[in-house]
């Protein structure tokens, strides 16, 4: 936290510490929302574009007045080439000119890219973020500073809107969060390009900043130059607006807290919410408490990049109004959600969270120690994501499959034939070993179609049935990680085909 002492006593004087506006521009911001405090380390990114060492230089400015302690990382993408060698060279000199120590990482981000399936954009994003915190822990600092820049936040803004977003999003980029801080934030990109040019200062450019195919890019050279043609002020109206979104939503998340407080209640990775009471709140504060009481439970199993981007950030408006609409559902109906959450009706209430026993096997535990399923666990009801050809549930039902009790009407005689039913399957639940999921297609995907053929990708079994390319990620898939149980209209795998063997069936049925 900035010393208000330094702010008082400028103030006194009638006049700023700093020659150059910018300067003064930056320090002011950093006093009114309080990013940096009287002798703090602060781990700084540059990447040796304008941006970053403008950060930089102001930061270097004002070492004094805060008595900082600088730390630069750099990070080498394995994407440009001798640009990007130029690029770890020009910042180390930079960074010797200052006397800053300069710590310089190579990372292939291309492989982690097509490893994780990612864009090489949202790879590098990771990665950089990753390396930051990881120096910032090993050095004991106190926080890391990015040069995002007012034009950037008016970007972002865009780029959420397109896309679909909450409040979150539109509240586009935070001046602090968790230990991030962007000092940059109250500054156009010409307002850094004419400081550096003021101050003699060079710095590198970034060709791949100029390439039409990066969607952010298109955003920043096509769509606002022309928005500021419109309106000269445009990026600076649309973070005006960005801010006064986050403060409602910053108004809204003590406001969340405070009923979870007062009316939820924590349970081991879960958070149990009345339903009657929930009713009574406003739509627009549900969606709230959703995402709250979710970021409390997921907040420990999140990565630093998560966290710096928020919470849940690929929990979608579409998965809170599947939340909300178990509200009018009965016992045991469940909707699944990014990140391995889950949100359920449990009679009276609404649970969000991990789920535990039954719902090990439905969300990813891999160890063999998991808790069986109980029989008072089922009928267990999936609502089916939007999005998807088929709306309404899936019911899974369990049934014991035991040759020797003839009289149990929840035993099923081995003589009886499997059903046929296109809406209701039967699959052999001990075979399940992964994450089962009711979900579109992914790249990976494959169904076991008889074991003189064994696998084939789900792609190409819908080329084989000729559905339209355009339907193919419409149709509602049942899956165990990347195993297919059954594409639901169609067929089922043979890789969990009922046996004499069987000891637990899974029945699926396909409710409308």
């Amino acid at each position: 936290m900035a010393q208000t002492e330094d702010k008082n006593q400028w103030e006194k004087q009638g006049a700023h510490p700093f020659a150059d506006p910018l300067e003064n521009k930056v320090y002011d911001y950093i006093l009114k929302n309080r990013l940096l405090r009287s002798g703090c380390h602060v781990v700084v990114g540059v990447s040796g574009g304008a941006d970053s060492v403008c950060l930089l230089f102001l930061l270097y400015e004002f070492q004094a007045i805060f008595h900082l302690q600088i730390t630069v990382v750099h990070v080498h993408h394995g994407i440009r080439g001798e640009s990007a060698d130029r690029d770890a060279g020009r910042t180390e000199e930079l960074c010797s000119s200052l006397a800053v120590p300069c710590l310089v990482f190579r990372e292939d981000v291309p492989g982690y890219a097509k490893e994780q399936g990612l864009s090489e954009e949202e790879a590098g994003r990771i990665v950089r973020y990753r390396l930051l915190n990881r120096v910032r822990e090993e050095e004991g600092a106190d926080l890391i500073a990015v040069a995002h820049h007012g034009d950037d936040n008016a970007e972002t803004v865009l780029w959420n809107l397109i896309r679909g977003t909450g409040l979150g999003g539109l509240g586009g980029m935070l001046p602090v969060r968790n230990d991030i801080i962007r000092p940059l934030l109250c500054c156009k990109k010409k307002e850094l390009l004419d400081y550096l040019k003021r101050r003699r200062i060079s710095w590198c450019e970034d060709e791949t900043n100029e390439l039409p195919g990066y969607t952010r890019n298109r955003l920043r050279l096509e769509i606002l130059p022309v928005l500021d043609q419109i309106n000269p002020k445009a990026s600076e109206h649309i973070c005006y607006t960005a801010e006064t979104v986050s403060e409602v939503r910053q108004w809204m998340e003590l406001e969340a807290e405070k009923w979870i407080d007062l009316n939820g209640k924590a349970d081991e990775g879960q958070t149990i919410l009345p339903a009657a009471a929930l009713h009574k709140v406003h739509r627009a504060l549900r969606m709230q408490l959703y995402l709250m009481a979710l970021s409390k439970v997921n907040q420990g199993n999140r990565s630093f990049g998560d966290l710096e981007k928020g919470a849940l950030h690929n929990l979608s408006r579409r998965h809170l109004l599947l939340i909300d609409d178990l509200l009018g559902q009965a016992h045991n109906a469940a909707v699944q959600l990014p990140e391995g959450l889950w949100a359920w009706r449990r009679y009276d209430s609404l649970v969000l969270g991990k789920r535990r026993g039954q719902q090990e096997r439905f969300s990813g535990a891999e160890s063999q120690e998991a808790e069986k399923l109980s029989e008072a666990d089922f009928p267990f009801v999936w609502k089916i994501p939007e999005g998807l050809s088929l709306q309404g549930f899936l019911r899974f039902q369990l049934l014991s499959w035991n040759h020797g009790e003839a009289g149990n009407d929840r035993n099923v005689d081995i003589c009886e034939k499997i059903p046929e039913k296109m809406y209701t399957k039967w699959f052999d639940y001990d075979k399940i070993k992964d994450t089962l999921s009711v979900r579109a297609r992914k790249t990976g995907d494959y169904i076991r179609i008889l074991p003189a053929y064994g696998k084939k990708t789900v792609k190409a079994f819908m080329v084989d049935e000729k559905i339209p390319r355009e339907d193919r990620d419409q149709i509602c898939l049942l899956a165990d990680g990347s195993h297919v149980l059954w594409i639901v209209g169609y067929r089922v795998s043979e890789g969990y085909k009922v046996t004499d063997h069987t000891t637990t069936i899974l029945q699926v049925t396909y409710e409308k």
